[in-house]
Formats: C-alpha cells, structure tokens, sequence
C-alpha cells in the first residue's frame, strides 16, 4: 500500500485508536521496521510525526501530530523524555554522545506546544 493510502486510512481510523491501543499494535505488526507515536503507538509509515527543533539543524519526534496536540503539555513531556533516554541508551558504549541536555529539550518541547495551544 501507497504510503499516501496508509496515512489516508490511519486518518479515517483515528477517531477509535486510542492510547496505544489494539489497533495501533496490529499496525506495528504489519510495519515492524517503523518506530512509532509514543502515545498513540501508530508507526511514523501511517502518521505524521510531530518534530521538535532542539537546533538550527536538528530536532526530534516522539508523537505524531495529532497525539502533539491532543495531548497536556505533561504528557508530551514524558513522551519526549521517554524517547530521549531511548536515543541516550542507544549511544551507550559508543563515541556518540548526545548533543544536547534533556533538560534543553523538554524547554523545546514547551516553546512548541504553546506555540501551537497558546500560552
């Protein structure tokens, strides 16, 4: 499948996906190469993902844009930490470090979510 149709039908079904629901595990089974929205588990091959600019030329993603903006501002923090320390362990025993500070982030992270909800 078009990976336009994919994202068409995720569209259309994401009124009954709920918080990494059934639905969005049998998603993650059909795309097992994909990662996946923190809160809504659908892979990034059926979403948007929702990019946070920690740099000029950098940023990351933790939710799709959809799950960014129904979210609290809590909740999207935990999702970015969670993904955060992913990135983190993943480096672990290698020359790469990461670039920026958790703490950096999660300020990235505010600065975006009430850019989009309004402060």
């Amino acid at each position: 499948m078009k990976t336009k149709n994919r994202k068409k039908l995720a569209s259309l079904l994401r009124p009954y996906i709920k918080v990494n629901s059934l639905v969005s595990k049998m998603f993650r089974n059909l795309y097992p190469n994909f990662s996946y929205c923190e809160r809504c588990g659908l892979p990034w091959s059926l979403c948007n993902s929702k990019a946070v600019d920690y740099s000029e030329n950098s940023g990351t993603f933790a939710t799709c844009d959809y799950c960014f903006e129904k979210s609290t501002l809590e909740e999207i923090k935990i999702y970015y930490t969670t993904v955060y320390k992913k990135q983190e362990s993943c480096l672990r025993g290698t020359s790469y470090k990461m670039d920026h500070t958790l703490e950096h982030l999660l300020k990235c992270v505010e600065r975006d979510y009430l850019s989009l909800h309004g402060a």
